[in-house]
């Protein structure tokens, strides 16, 4: 375990050369505050709290309020979405900057079906009315 920590804080990598750890310790005696590693130690566990409290807050309070005021679910299309094309979705990534007529040549589908499949997709992947509004409702 020493080891991984001498190779993570390499004075060669961190530091310009003649400087070392050593210099950059605060002195009792000097009004001046040099910042310490220690001092990110409190960040992961208030990150963590403040990711928790958003999920508690969007799930428990938001959410609920959202439908009590009328914000609508989202409509997922019961549509069934072209096999071929999704399965060309899988494959090449993401498609919906590619062209309709390169799709159609790709996968010997109509131009026609191919534009109404991205645009179904498009439909698809817009965020929620509610998602909408917990975002919002997290920055007050």
């Amino acid at each position: 375990m020493d080891s991984i920590y001498n190779v993570y804080w390499n004075e060669g990598f961190w530091l310009p050369k003649g400087v070392t750890w050593k210099q950059l310790e605060n002195k009792p005696d000097s009004d001046v505050y040099l910042p310490q590693a220690s001092d990110m130690t409190w960040s992961l566990p208030i990150g963590l709290l403040i990711f928790a409290f958003r999920f508690v807050f969007e799930s428990y309070i938001m959410t609920p309020l959202g439908y009590s005021l009328g914000v609508k679910r989202k409509k997922i299309l019961t549509k069934d979405l072209n096999p071929i094309l999704e399965e060309y979705s899988k494959q090449n990534g993401n498609v919906m900057k590619r062209n309709a007529m390169e799709i159609s040549k790709d996968t010997d589908v109509s131009v026609r079906d191919v534009e109404r499949w991205l645009r179904d997709r498009r439909v698809n992947t817009r965020p929620s009315d509610i998602r909408k509004f917990n975002e919002c409702g997290i920055r007050w």
